[in-house]
């Protein structure tokens, strides 16, 4: 859920942006993405807990857009981001539902959310998107606006490869010949690492690939957009690697 709301947000802080990009992430990524200073905090159920009772609170100060973080943290272990979505207006929010090829994505209400993440058991956090008015540009020095491509740069968020990518992981030197792909390579792919009780050893890990459709986003006479016939493609889903996916040229040891 939350590559697909990854994307939903990065496509509207780039005007030009026709192709998404399908990908899935480490939670501890996508939080770290989703709280980075690209986004501001607005209000939190840890901070005001009659926001999961109060629906006049809770939806006095978002606005369609901001983004709906659902999150749990078990004694002595780490933040565990559970979901994701995007507001589109009072108690209404868009989400792909889950994880897998056989989830919807849906419009889904606050009722809906809150049956599936029992505000008793979980934490609820909304953020929005920094972005870059005018006003940034009286305090450049040179008492010059910003150019175009300036201002689309400051304000446009990292791509999926870049915030998800192999290359972001803490835990990369347990991983020896990972350590060693071409940073091209290592951004066509996430991780989701399974950890030790005492959360200093990966036990388990499933890799899933980074991959930019091969065709422009669809849209019909009523200016409704859908994805291309090749999104559904296996083969076009399948990432492109160079002959030698390793940054050095000495073949890796492989023991048997």
């Amino acid at each position: 859920c939350w590559g697909f709301a990854w994307e939903v947000l990065r496509a509207s802080s780039i005007s030009d942006l026709h192709r998404l990009t399908i990908s899935t992430a480490d939670p501890s990524l996508a939080w770290e993405a989703l709280t980075s200073s690209n986004f501001e905090p607005i209000q939190s159920s840890q901070e005001e807990p009659l926001l999961l009772t109060d629906a006049s609170l809770r939806n006095k100060n978002i606005a369609g857009g901001d983004v709906l973080l659902v999150w749990h943290q078990n004694d002595n272990q780490p933040l565990f981001l559970d979901h994701v979505a995007i507001v589109l207006d009072d108690d209404l929010y868009f989400e792909k539902s889950g994880s897998g090829d056989r989830v919807p994505f849906r419009v889904n209400t606050w009722d809906g959310l809150a049956a599936d993440f029992p505000p008793a058991v979980f934490h609820w956090d909304w953020r929005r998107r920094v972005r870059f008015c005018d006003a940034d540009n009286s305090e450049m020095a040179d008492g010059q606006k910003d150019d175009s491509d300036r201002k689309k740069n400051k304000n446009s968020l990292p791509s999926a490869e870049d915030a998800f990518g192999l290359q972001k992981f803490a835990a990369m030197e347990q991983f020896k010949l990972l350590d060693r792909l071409q940073l091209d390579v290592a951004k066509n792919f996430s991780m989701t690492p399974q950890y030790s009780d005492d959360g200093s050893t990966v036990e388990a890990q499933t890799y899933t690939a980074i991959v930019q459709l091969d065709r422009d986003i669809e849209f019909d006479e009523m200016g409704r957009a859908s994805l291309p016939e090749s999104a559904f493609s296996e083969h076009s889903l399948q990432p492109t690697l160079p002959t030698n996916i390793y940054a050095d040229d000495d073949p890796p040891v492989v023991i048997s």
